[in-house]
């Protein structure tokens, strides 16, 4: 703008000149030469005006463009510090997200390799946990220690053992002392420890594992057995709001099967004629089968019976007395026995609810009886009143030369109560070691399945069978078909163990009991040798002390002693 208003300026002097230079020469009458003069000194004036004009404008268009030149220069070198700037924070931007990168993916990294070593120590844990376990198990399986005889002198035990437990699989995988693969096997009986301290006997141990959270071995076992202690209806015994298969905390209303009014049959076999009390005639197989306690699959998770089981108050019982067992008129106050129900197969032990009140313990879920993926466990057990040292000394003190006698009730798998003995050339239809086959119609189990042993206090010799009462159709009469026998011998400290013998399928197994310390009630156990699906049998029982017999006083036998003969002939 400046260099404009110049260049005006100039013109307007210029312009000015001319005019006047003009104006004189007009106006006068003055000689050529003053004229010429003074034409030449305008003309120079003029000159030096235009000369002046252009420089000053050159000045000025000079100024204007070394402006310019600063002004862009100025504006250059800002925009190259901006774009300097610019760059500078975004290498910082970057190598901050870089760095923070780094330390995440390191955080990462560490925190990755934490728990692959936390992951690594759990298993080795778990793996060692798992080993033990399996190497105790072997030794048991190795020779059947479970249930010999307690050693005597410096190793003997003072107390005899609680009980014992055995299980049978139903396409479970659980680990046992024979099988950890998923099968229907059963193990060889275990003896248990002490389950409940406060002798309520509200829970039932069935399984250790270790916890691959932890490395843990955790401890798992069915819980709410107080409600047993319920009315017995029907035959069955409610037990309510229990953990069942599904989601953690699923919980549902079960029953087990129980003692019930009138009923004489107990055994696992309902498609055979039934003797009917009250009618005092055969009930043929048809008819018997519909009043079978059959598992339904859905309700029921087991059968129980003795202490702490029912009030002793049987629905439509003939009799005032109290009972909570089969073939007695007298309630158990130790012994508890029958089967309970668990689902422990694929189970992951961190989706089981924690234990009450004991470290390190996990609440298992009930399985209905019968359905696959679960285990049956058999057991006896005593409320911790069982024989000791002590007890059994005193025992023989107060009953020389005796014999006592126990009578009751066995809960039985595997064991085929329709076949009595015999030919099986007949499909083992008809009981033949008891009638005659043209009277097998006539015929009719009519109570089962008993239990009966006697303990000889002077030898420690113990026996005992097994066995269905049937209606002889030939005979018009009952008698007794033994199914099980078993012997064995008791040590020091009461504990009983020997073998059996199945009557049925002509094989061996297992034999172990326990008394209570006034030795008024017995638990037991028996075992098939062949824990395989198809080979498997056995029962657990209660029994009570129903009789002494007097015998004569045991006298040990002494080897004669007769001379020795040397190589003469002559008698040294």
């Amino acid at each position: 703008m400046k260099t404009n208003s110049l260049a005006k300026f100039s013109l307007t002097i210029i312009a000015a000149m001319v005019l006047a230079a003009c104006g004189s020469s007009g106006g006068s009458d003055s000689p050529s030469t003053n004229s010429t003069a003074s034409t030449t000194a305008a003309q120079a004036a003029a000159k030096k005006a235009a000369d002046e004009a252009a420089a000053a404008k050159k000045a000025a268009d000079e100024a204007a463009a070394a402006k310019e030149a600063a002004a862009k220069k100025a504006a250059d070198e800002a925009a190259a510090k901006k774009a300097a700037d610019e760059a500078a924070a975004k290498k910082a931007a970057d190598e901050a997200a870089a760095a923070k990168e780094a330390a995440a993916k390191k955080a990462a990294d560490e925190a990755a390799a934490k728990k692959a070593a936390d992951e690594a120590a759990a298993k080795k844990a778990a793996d060692e946990a798992a080993a033990a376990l399996a190497a105790e198990n072997s030794d048991r399986k190795a020779d059947n220690a479970v249930l010999r005889p307690t050693p005597t002198g410096s190793d003997l035990l003072e107390e005899s053992s609680v009980g014992a437990k055995n299980v049978v699989k139903n396409r479970s995988n659980l680990t046992t002392n024979y099988s950890s693969a998923k099968d229907s096997t059963s193990n060889t009986p275990e003896l248990m420890n002490v389950q409940s301290p406060d002798n309520e006997l509200k829970t039932l141990v069935v399984g250790q594992v270790a916890d691959k959270t932890d490395g843990k071995v955790k401890v798992v076992y069915l819980d709410g057995l107080k409600q047993l202690a319920g009315e017995s209806k029907d035959g069955k015994v409610d037990l309510k709001e229990v953990a069942v298969p599904g989601d953690k905390g699923k919980k549902a209303d079960t029953a087990v099967y129980t003692v019930e009014a009138k009923r004489k049959n107990y055994t696992e076999n309902y498609d055979v004629n039934i003797f009917n009390v009250d009618k005092g005639s055969v009930e043929e197989a048809k008819e018997a089968i519909d009043k079978a306690r059959k598992p339904d699959g859905k309700t029921i998770v087991g059968q129980m019976y003795g202490a702490k089981i029912t009030d002793g108050e049987v629905l439509d019982a003939i009799t005032e007395e109290k009972t909570n067992a089969p073939f007695t008129l007298k309630s158990y106050k130790n012994v508890q026995y029958g089967s309970l129900t668990s689902a422990l197969h694929a189970q992951d032990i961190s989706k089981l609810d924690d234990g009450v009140g004991v470290k390190n313990t996990r609440i298992a879920k009930y399985g209905y009886t019968g359905t696959e993926g679960t285990e049956d466990n058999y057991f006896y057990r005593l409320n911790e009143n069982n024989m000791d040292v002590a007890g059994l000394k005193k025992l023989k003190n107060d009953n020389p030369n005796t014999v006592l006698q126990y009578d009751g009730h066995a809960v039985t798998y595997g064991i085929d109560s329709k076949w009595n003995g015999g030919d099986k050339a007949n499909g083992g239809r008809t009981p033949t070691a008891i009638v005659a086959v043209e009277k097998a119609d006539e015929s009719a189990l009519f109570s089962g399945t008993h239990v009966t042993a006697k303990i000889n206090l002077n030898t420690n010799a113990v026996e005992g069978n097994l066995y269905n009462k049937w209606y002889d159709g030939a005979l018009k009469d009952f008698k007794d078909v033994r199914l099980v026998d078993f012997t064995g011998s008791m040590s020091e400290n009461g504990n009983i163990a020997g073998t059996s013998h199945n009557n049925i399928n002509n094989t061996g197994g297992l034999f172990g009991a326990s008394l209570n310390k006034e030795a008024t009630e017995m638990g037991g156990v028996v075992s098939s040798n062949d824990h395989t699906a198809e080979g498997k049998w056995g029962a657990v029982f209660g029994a009570q002390l129903t009789g002494r017999e007097t015998v004569a006083p045991f006298k040990p036998v002494t080897p004669t002693t007769e001379p020795s003969i040397n190589s003469s002939g002559n008698a040294k």
